[in-house]
């Protein structure tokens, strides 16, 4: 029997718009149509709507994205005092990102931060040819990858020649060029990065580094807030010896892009800068954080801090004020109670549990009335176009980071718009903040 076909009519003239296959209407990749939802269609991953009356066709409506980084329902919770490459072939190493799949889906690109022979230390000899491989875990509980060619889920090729392909601090975005497959939530995966040179005296001669986000020295299970440490970590595996080196320390850079949907997970395009997105908050030098509660409303007794204090300033003054509403919270920190070393989380209690409300935007300010010649020093989470994902669409960044974002206020008192990096204002930071329910 063939099969059914859904008609409409546009303009007069009677058109297939969909065909049945299974339980599925197949609709083709260019047609969207708005009105009726009759049923939802399932294409290589997409969602489309049609209807089944007349109607004019519209183009496809992109579907939410999802954010790479991992904001908590109360902001980012997420640090690295800097980057910290991890090198394809110099000591005859592969670099592995363990993580579990937080959705499931046919996977199509992946996005990752690569350097070349501008940074001495990172590259050397003609970069080499990489082999990345999406693959399942081994089933054995010791959270490593397989090594049956049978669990690739995906796989990709990148060539790089230094100087040749990719600029310095450059992220770019590749697709699984050889195979594509699906990862099912709550499992295991792993990006799985391999020089591919034949011996390992050409990949010792030719190699290139990944790069990840450092906060060695600062090992706090777990060490990214918005993470188990059990579902995010970086393996380096040596292959003459065999043997794998986990380390948490070092947090993977990536994201995973899922076929058709525009759904990314990972952590993706981020670093937390101690140089060119570092301010000092002193006299009328402030900052806050633009936030907006997307879920359920929700009360929280504790704010955590990423920033430090230098030769003990006044009290560290924090105010949280509900945009458009009379909610308002302030707490003053004793300059002692906040860390004198980079990548440590302070946790501030708040005078009473504050309620934030679904759907509102909030500031978050942090300031200091006395200086006694001291500081608060803050870095900012950069991200998006700063972190170089120059291949993203721009319209997207709304969208993927919404509305939430950094602001520092300057010597002369007034707000900028946006977060000063190395003397540009950009809208894609954010500060490393977030809210909870226990300390730290």
């Amino acid at each position: 029997m063939e099969p059914r076909k859904l008609i409409t009519i546009i303009n007069g003239v009677e058109t297939t718009i969909a065909t049945e296959a299974g339980e599925r209407w197949e609709l083709p990749a260019s047609l969207s149509l708005a009105g009726l939802y009759a049923t939802q269609l399932d294409k290589n991953g997409s969602v489309n709507a049609i209807i089944i009356n007349d109607g004019p066709v519209v183009p496809p409506v992109e579907p939410p994205v999802v954010s790479d980084l991992p904001y908590l329902p109360g902001g980012a919770a997420i640090m690295g005092v800097a980057w910290a490459n991890l090198t394809l072939g110099k000591h005859d190493s592969d670099v592995i990102y363990g993580f579990r799949a937080p959705v499931s889906g046919n996977v199509v690109s992946y996005t990752f931060n690569l350097q070349n022979s501008k940074k001495t230390g990172y590259s050397a000899g003609n970069g080499g040819e990489y082999v990345v491989q999406l693959v399942k875990d081994d089933g054995t509980g010791a959270r490593r990858p397989s090594f049956d060619p049978a669990d690739v889920v995906a796989e990709g090729t990148i060539k790089h020649t230094n100087g040749d392909i990719y600029s310095e601090k450059s992220i770019d975005e590749r697709l699984f060029n050889i195979k594509t497959g699906r990862v099912e939530k709550g499992e295991m995966y792993y990006l799985w990065f391999k020089n591919s040179l034949s011996t390992e005296a050409e990949r010792r001669a030719n190699w290139s580094s990944v790069n990840t986000a450092n906060n060695a020295g600062k090992y706090v299970n777990p060490i990214q807030p918005g993470f188990d440490d059990a579902d995010l970590f970086t393996l380096t595996y040596f292959r003459g010896r065999g043997n794998f080196i986990e380390k948490h320390e070092r947090t993977p850079i990536f994201s995973i892009r899922m076929k058709n949907s525009g759904v990314r997970f990972g952590q993706g395009h981020f670093t937390q800068r101690t140089v060119s997105g570092n301010h000092r908050i002193q006299g009328n030098v402030a900052a806050r954080q633009i936030y907006t509660h997307a879920t359920e409303g929700k009360e929280y007794s504790y704010l955590m801090l990423n920033l430090i204090h230098v030769n003990s300033p006044g009290n560290l003054d924090v105010e949280i004020t509900e945009i458009d509403g009379n909610k308002s919270a302030t707490v003053s920190v004793p300059a002692n109670q906040i860390k004198t070393e980079r990548g440590w989380w302070t946790s501030v209690r708040l005078g009473a549990p504050f309620l934030f409300r679904k759907g509102k935007q909030y500031l978050i300010t942090l300031s200091t009335r006395g200086s006694n010649g001291g500081y608060y020093s803050i870095s900012d989470v950069q991200k998006g176009y700063r972190q170089f994902f120059e291949s993203d669409n721009p319209e997207l960044m709304n969208v993927r980071y919404g509305e939430n974002y950094a602001q520092l206020r300057n010597s002369s008192g007034a707000w900028l718009d946006g977060w000063d990096v190395s003397g540009r204002v950009r809208k894609d930071s954010d500060l490393p903040l977030y809210f909870d329910n226990k300390p730290r």
